[in-house]
């Protein structure tokens, strides 16, 4: 299933843009004219979505990376460490310039925290869980 989860389950067959509009996706075997038209939807979307909504949804979807890789069984810490670290570098790189920065500061302390807390975790466990960062 590709395109918009709703709290059914369905696809509705939209795709959604970071600004929350709509799109619907072309066909499963489109013509050259419904490609371009995609295309250019797509190119509207992307012109009239302001860059610092782009950012934050970014940065949040990193810190999302790094929570599913924190949350699972056998964590990956490398994978965490890396989502976390590009959030950062988004965060702090952009500095007073991206959309709800507090809250995504917030959310990469944290992230941060709950790195450390499940690292200890799988460090006091037998070893057997998670994989090395790299």
């Amino acid at each position: 299933m590709s395109g918009l989860w709703t709290p059914g389950g369905e696809d509705d067959g939209r795709i959604i843009a970071p600004d929350g509009t709509a799109t619907e996706r072309p066909p499963a075997d489109p013509t050259e004219e419904e490609l371009e038209a995609f295309a250019a939807e797509m190119r509207r979307q992307i012109l009239e979505t302001p860059v610092e909504i782009v950012a934050r949804a970014q940065a949040a979807y990193f810190g999302q990376v790094a929570a599913v890789h924190l949350t699972v069984d056998r964590p990956d810490f490398g994978a965490a460490a890396m989502a976390i670290d590009a959030m950062a570098a988004l965060v702090d790189g952009l500095n007073g310039r991206i959309a709800n920065e507090d809250l995504l500061r917030d959310q990469l302390a944290q992230l941060r925290l709950m790195f450390v807390e499940v690292r200890q975790a799988a460090d006091g466990s037998d070893g057997s869980e998670g994989s090395e960062d790299g």
